[in-house]
C-alpha cells in the first residue's frame, strides 16, 4: 500500500511539474506578443485563472502616489466587474503596511493560507468596505512582486476563494516566477516606449515645422525616411530669407534613420546659419564643407542643393549652387517641358579644400523649380528603378508647386514595390502669377 501512494504522489508532482511548464510557457509567449504591457498583464491575470487561483490581480503604482489596479481576472464575468467597482470606489495607498503596496516596496512575497478577519479589517479600515471584502469570500492569498532588472514595477496578488484551496510552496515559486518575467516584460516595454518617445521628439525637430510665406512664391514638400520608425533619416530640406530674397535648400547625408540624425541635423543648421549671416550659398557651403572634414575626413559625407530667389533687374532669378547633388529641374510654364538646372560640383566633407559654381536661371512666372534627393529616381519598383526620365515625365507640365510635389509621390506610390529603401526629400517652388485685371467692353474700344 505504501508504494502506491509513494507511486500516486510521484506522477502528481509530474503532473504539476508539466502544468507549471506549460502556463510558464504560455505567459511567456504573452509577454513576447505585444509591447502594450497593461493589455498583456491582464492576458497573464486570465491565464492564471483557475489553474493557479480563483482570483488573479495585478497592481502598479501611479505618479499620484497610489497602487493601480491594471488588471484582474476571475472566471465569473459579474465578479470582475464588482472586483473593478472595489478598486475605483477605494484606491489604495502606496504607504498601507499589507498586501500589493508593501509588496512592491520590499520586493518580497507575501503568503496567507489563512485570512483572519483582523487582517480584513487592518486592509478595510471601515465597516462599508470590511462587508464588501468579505463578499469575495477570500480564503488564501499570496503577493508577488513583477521584478525587472532595475527593480519593483508591481505586484501579482493570487487568490483562492470558493475552491478552498491553499497555495503550497510550488504555487508559490511559480507565482514568483510569473512575476519575475511580467516585471522584466513591463520594464522592457517601458523602456521601449521612453525611448522611442525621445526619439520622435528629438527627429521632429530636425525638420521644420511648416515652410514659411514667400512673397512672390509659392512652395510644397515632400519628406518619407525610410525604415517604420524613423520620422527624419539622412534627407533634409530648409527655406528660409537671406539678403534679398529667400534660399531653399536640399541635402542628403550617408546613410539613413537614427545613425544619420546628428549628421542631418549638422548639416541644415549650419548651412542656414551661415547662408543666413552672409547671404552666400557658396560661403555657406565651404563652412559646412570644413566642419564635416574636420568632424571626419572622407567619412562624413554629404550632398546638397542651394538655390537663392531673389530679383535681379526686375526679373525673378534662381541662384543655382550644387555640391554632388542631382541638378533642380526646372518645369516652364510656357510649354510644360522639364530641364535640368545647374552645375555639378564636389561632394561636402570629402575634400578640405573644393570651390562650387553657381549658375543664374531667369525664372517666368509659373515655372516651377523642384530640388529632390536621389531617393526619388533611386525607388525600386518591380524590376527596375524608378530613374530620372519617370521624374521628369511626371513632371511635365506641372501647374505649380504644389502640383509638381503630389505628382512625384502619387507617381512614386504607383511605382514602388515593397518596403521603401532610401530616405525620399523633394522641396518644390513655383514663381507665383500675377493675375491679369479683367478688360470691360468700354476699355477694349477705347485700347482700339
Amino acid at each position: 500500500m505504501q508504494l502506491a501512494v509513494n507511486v500516486i504522489e510521484d506522477i502528481t508532482e509530474v503532473k504539476r511539474a508539466e502544468l507549471a511548464q506549460a502556463l510558464l510557457a504560455q505567459v511567456g509567449e504573452v509577454l513576447a506578443s505585444s509591447l502594450d504591457y497593461e493589455r498583456t498583464l491582464q492576458r497573464v491575470a486570465e491565464l492564471a485563472v483557475p489553474e493557479l487561483a480563483d482570483w488573479c490581480g495585478v497592481s502598479m503604482p501611479d505618479a499620484d502616489g497610489l497602487i493601480r489596479q491594471v488588471a484582474v481576472a476571475h472566471v465569473d464575468p459579474e465578479k470582475v466587474e464588482f472586483a473593478q467597482r472595489l478598486a475605483e470606489r477605494y484606491p489604495v495607498r502606496a504607504d498601507e503596511p499589507t498586501g500589493a503596496p508593501a509588496v512592491i516596496r520590499a520586493g518580497k512575497t507575501q503568503t496567507f493560507n489563512h485570512i483572519p478577519d483582523e487582517l480584513l479589517v487592518q486592509v478595510a479600515k471601515d465597516a462599508e468596505r470590511l462587508a464588501l471584502l468579505s463578499e469575495l469570500g477570500m480564503r488564501a492569498a499570496t503577493v508577488v512582486p513583477m521584478t525587472g532588472p532595475s527593480g519593483t514595477t508591481g505586484a501579482l496578488t493570487l487568490v483562492r476563494a470558493e475552491s478552498g484551496r491553499t497555495f503550497t510552496h510550488a504555487d508559490v515559486d511559480l507565482a514568483e516566477e510569473i512575476g519575475r518575467r511580467a516585471g522584466a516584460a513591463v520594464e522592457s516595454a517601458r523602456l521601449y516606449t521612453e525611448r522611442s518617445h525621445i526619439a520622435r521628439t528629438l527627429q521632429r525637430g530636425l525638420l521644420p515645422p511648416q515652410l514659411p510665406e514667400m512673397p512672390g512664391w509659392a512652395a510644397a514638400a515632400l519628406y518619407r525616411p525610410a525604415g517604420k520608425e524613423n520620422q527624419v533619416g539622412g534627407d533634409f530640406y530648409d527655406a528660409f530669407p537671406v539678403k534679398g530674397g529667400w534660399m531653399v535648400v536640399v541635402g542628403d547625408v550617408v546613410g539613413h534613420g537614427p545613425e544619420a540624425a546628428a549628421l542631418t541635423a549638422e548639416a541644415r543648421y549650419t548651412l542656414r546659419a551661415v547662408a543666413t549671416l552672409s547671404g552666400s550659398a557658396l560661403v555657406a557651403l565651404d563652412q559646412l564643407n570644413r566642419e564635416l572634414f574636420v568632424r571626419d575626413p572622407g567619412l562624413a559625407l554629404c550632398t546638397a542643393v542651394c538655390v537663392t530667389l531673389s530679383e535681379v533687374a526686375g526679373r525673378p532669378t534662381a541662384e543655382v549652387v550644387c555640391a554632388g547633388h542631382p541638378a533642380p529641374l526646372l518645369v516652364h510654364d510656357r510649354d510644360g517641358r522639364v530641364e535640368a538646372v545647374g552645375r555639378d560640383g564636389p561632394l561636402l566633407g570629402a575634400w578640405e579644400d573644393k570651390t562650387w559654381t553657381p549658375v543664374a536661371v531667369s525664372l517666368d512666372p509659373g515655372d516651377v523649380l523642384v530640388l529632390y534627393t536621389d531617393g526619388v529616381v533611386d525607388s525600386q519598383g518591380a524590376s527596375e528603378r524608378f530613374g530620372d526620365t519617370r521624374l521628369m515625365e511626371a513632371l511635365a507640365g506641372a501647374g505649380d508647386a504644389r502640383d509638381a510635389v503630389a505628382r512625384i509621390e502619387r507617381q512614386l506610390s504607383a511605382f514602388e514595390v515593397g518596403e521603401q529603401s532610401d530616405d525620399t526629400a523633394v522641396l518644390a517652388v513655383s514663381r507665383v502669377k500675377v493675375p491679369q485685371p479683367v478688360q470691360t467692353a468700354d476699355a477694349a474700344a477705347r485700347s482700339r
